[in-house]
Protein backbone atom coordinates (compact mmCIF):
# COMPACT_ATOMS: atom_id res chain seq x y z
CA UNK A 1 0.00 0.00 0.00
CA UNK A 2 2.71 1.90 0.60
CA UNK A 3 4.59 1.53 -2.21
CA UNK A 4 0.94 2.40 -4.19
CA UNK A 5 0.33 5.60 -2.42
CA UNK A 6 4.45 6.99 -3.19
CA UNK A 7 4.22 5.84 -6.93
CA UNK A 8 0.72 7.94 -7.43
CA UNK A 9 2.77 10.92 -5.41
CA UNK A 10 5.56 10.50 -7.80
CA UNK A 11 3.28 9.99 -10.38
CA UNK A 12 0.54 12.72 -9.97
CA UNK A 13 3.22 15.86 -9.43
CA UNK A 14 5.72 14.59 -12.46
CA UNK A 15 2.73 13.81 -14.87
CA UNK A 16 1.27 17.15 -13.81
CA UNK A 17 4.68 18.85 -14.48
CA UNK A 18 4.95 17.17 -18.00
CA UNK A 19 1.37 17.66 -19.10
CA UNK A 20 2.20 21.40 -18.51
CA UNK A 21 5.29 21.45 -20.28
CA UNK A 22 3.70 19.26 -22.89
CA UNK A 23 0.65 21.79 -23.21
CA UNK A 24 3.28 24.71 -23.69
CA UNK A 25 5.37 23.32 -26.92
CA UNK A 26 2.33 22.19 -28.48
CA UNK A 27 0.88 25.57 -28.14
CA UNK A 28 4.24 27.10 -29.36
CA UNK A 29 4.23 24.49 -32.48
CA UNK A 30 0.16 25.56 -32.91
CA UNK A 31 1.13 29.47 -32.56
CA UNK A 32 -1.90 29.13 -30.19
CA UNK A 33 -2.42 32.36 -28.21
CA UNK A 34 -1.23 32.17 -24.62
CA UNK A 35 -3.01 35.23 -23.77
CA UNK A 36 -6.00 33.53 -21.62
CA UNK A 37 -6.32 31.90 -18.43
CA UNK A 38 -5.43 28.55 -19.40
CA UNK A 39 -2.06 29.98 -21.42
CA UNK A 40 -1.11 32.28 -18.06
CA UNK A 41 -1.40 29.16 -16.11
CA UNK A 42 0.44 26.82 -18.23
CA UNK A 43 3.31 29.82 -18.54
CA UNK A 44 3.22 30.58 -14.74
CA UNK A 45 3.87 26.55 -13.48
CA UNK A 46 6.62 25.78 -16.06
CA UNK A 47 8.40 29.35 -16.18
CA UNK A 48 11.07 28.48 -13.38
CA UNK A 49 12.17 25.68 -15.66
CA UNK A 50 11.51 26.77 -18.85
CA UNK A 51 13.07 30.43 -19.16
CA UNK A 52 16.61 28.82 -17.50
CA UNK A 53 16.49 26.33 -20.10
CA UNK A 54 15.55 28.76 -23.25
CA UNK A 55 19.34 30.58 -22.70
CA UNK A 56 20.60 26.82 -23.57
CA UNK A 57 17.99 25.96 -25.84
CA UNK A 58 16.63 28.59 -27.50
CA UNK A 59 13.00 28.14 -29.71
CA UNK A 60 13.69 27.50 -33.12
CA UNK A 61 11.23 28.01 -35.68
CA UNK A 62 7.74 26.69 -34.09
CA UNK A 63 9.55 24.06 -31.71
CA UNK A 64 9.92 25.20 -27.98
CA UNK A 65 12.82 22.70 -27.28
CA UNK A 66 13.32 24.12 -23.63
CA UNK A 67 9.91 23.17 -22.94
CA UNK A 68 9.85 19.46 -24.52
CA UNK A 69 12.95 18.98 -22.59
CA UNK A 70 11.39 20.03 -19.02
CA UNK A 71 9.04 17.60 -20.04
CA UNK A 72 11.44 14.94 -20.70
CA UNK A 73 12.77 15.13 -17.52
CA UNK A 74 9.91 14.67 -15.78
CA UNK A 75 8.92 11.45 -17.57
CA UNK A 76 12.97 10.55 -16.99
CA UNK A 77 12.79 11.75 -12.95
CA UNK A 78 9.59 10.16 -12.49
CA UNK A 79 10.58 6.94 -14.07
CA UNK A 80 13.87 6.95 -12.11
CA UNK A 81 12.50 7.52 -8.72
CA UNK A 82 9.57 4.42 -8.95
CA UNK A 83 11.98 2.28 -10.05
CA UNK A 84 13.64 3.91 -6.85
CA UNK A 85 10.64 3.52 -4.43
CA UNK A 86 9.59 -0.19 -5.85
CA UNK A 87 13.47 -1.21 -5.39
CA UNK A 88 14.07 0.29 -2.10
CA UNK A 89 10.36 -0.62 -0.39
CA UNK A 90 10.78 -4.19 -1.49
CA UNK A 91 13.99 -4.69 -0.17
CA UNK A 92 16.17 -4.48 -2.94
CA UNK A 93 18.03 -2.18 -5.31
CA UNK A 94 16.55 -1.91 -8.96
CA UNK A 95 18.43 -0.72 -12.17
CA UNK A 96 17.14 0.94 -14.62
CA UNK A 97 18.81 0.83 -17.73
CA UNK A 98 16.23 1.15 -19.68
CA UNK A 99 15.36 4.15 -17.84
CA UNK A 100 15.67 6.72 -20.54
CA UNK A 101 13.68 4.54 -23.14
CA UNK A 102 10.83 4.17 -20.57
CA UNK A 103 10.87 7.85 -20.02
CA UNK A 104 10.48 8.23 -23.89
CA UNK A 105 7.48 6.09 -23.93
CA UNK A 106 5.87 7.39 -20.98
CA UNK A 107 6.15 11.03 -22.65
CA UNK A 108 4.56 9.86 -25.95
CA UNK A 109 1.69 8.52 -23.74
CA UNK A 110 1.45 11.33 -21.78
CA UNK A 111 1.41 12.74 -25.00
CA UNK A 112 -1.67 11.10 -26.23
CA UNK A 113 -3.46 11.55 -22.99
CA UNK A 114 -3.06 15.33 -23.16
CA UNK A 115 -4.35 14.56 -26.87
CA UNK A 116 -7.33 12.93 -26.13
CA UNK A 117 -8.21 15.19 -23.12
CA UNK A 118 -7.67 18.29 -25.13
CA UNK A 119 -9.76 16.80 -27.57
CA UNK A 120 -13.27 16.24 -25.34
CA UNK A 121 -12.48 19.97 -23.83
CA UNK A 122 -12.20 21.35 -27.10
CA UNK A 123 -15.74 19.50 -28.24
CA UNK A 124 -17.66 20.03 -25.50
CA UNK A 125 -16.60 23.74 -24.91
CA UNK A 126 -17.81 24.05 -28.63
CA UNK A 127 -21.17 22.59 -27.83
CA UNK A 128 -21.66 24.39 -24.49
CA UNK A 129 -19.66 27.85 -24.96
CA UNK A 130 -17.89 28.18 -28.39
CA UNK A 131 -16.85 31.79 -27.71
CA UNK A 132 -14.94 31.38 -24.50
CA UNK A 133 -11.26 31.78 -24.26
CA UNK A 134 -10.11 28.23 -23.34
CA UNK A 135 -12.72 27.07 -26.47
CA UNK A 136 -10.46 28.86 -29.04
CA UNK A 137 -7.26 27.61 -27.60
CA UNK A 138 -8.35 23.85 -27.76
CA UNK A 139 -9.07 24.49 -31.17
CA UNK A 140 -6.39 26.06 -31.95
CA UNK A 141 -4.46 23.36 -30.81
CA UNK A 142 -6.25 20.31 -32.28
CA UNK A 143 -7.32 22.24 -35.81
CA UNK A 144 -4.04 21.40 -37.72
CA UNK A 145 -4.24 17.99 -36.55
CA UNK A 146 -8.20 17.71 -37.88
CA UNK A 147 -7.49 19.33 -40.77
CA UNK A 148 -5.60 16.31 -42.78
CA UNK A 149 -8.74 13.98 -41.53
CA UNK A 150 -11.38 16.95 -42.35
CA UNK A 151 -10.28 16.62 -46.24
CA UNK A 152 -11.47 12.80 -46.17
CA UNK A 153 -13.97 12.69 -44.20
CA UNK A 154 -16.47 15.88 -44.40
CA UNK A 155 -18.57 17.21 -41.79
CA UNK A 156 -21.48 14.52 -41.77
CA UNK A 157 -25.35 15.96 -41.54
CA UNK A 158 -23.64 18.83 -40.03
CA UNK A 159 -21.86 17.08 -37.07
CA UNK A 160 -18.23 17.07 -37.70
CA UNK A 161 -16.40 13.12 -37.08
CA UNK A 162 -12.86 14.50 -37.01
CA UNK A 163 -12.23 14.66 -33.59
CA UNK A 164 -13.49 11.04 -32.97
CA UNK A 165 -11.19 9.38 -35.66
CA UNK A 166 -7.84 11.53 -34.05
CA UNK A 167 -9.18 10.19 -30.79
CA UNK A 168 -9.49 6.54 -32.42
CA UNK A 169 -5.84 6.51 -33.75
CA UNK A 170 -4.60 8.25 -30.36
CA UNK A 171 -5.85 5.64 -28.52
CA UNK A 172 -4.38 2.75 -31.11
CA UNK A 173 -0.97 5.10 -30.49
CA UNK A 174 -2.04 4.13 -26.55
CA UNK A 175 -2.20 0.72 -27.43
CA UNK A 176 1.30 0.93 -29.18
CA UNK A 177 3.05 2.67 -26.45
CA UNK A 178 1.64 0.35 -23.74
CA UNK A 179 2.92 -2.92 -25.27
CA UNK A 180 6.37 -1.02 -25.64
CA UNK A 181 6.21 -0.38 -22.18
CA UNK A 182 5.25 -4.06 -21.61
CA UNK A 183 7.63 -5.61 -24.50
Amino acid sequence: MLTQIFLYLIEFFFGALAFLALLRAWASATAAPMRNPIGQFVMKLTDFAVLPLRKILPRTGNVDLASLLLAYAAALVMVALSVLVVGALNGGGLMALGTPLVALVVLLRWSLYLLIAVLIVQALMSWTNPHHPAAYFAANLVDPMLRPIRRFLPPVGGFDLSPIVLIVLANIGLIVANNLRLG
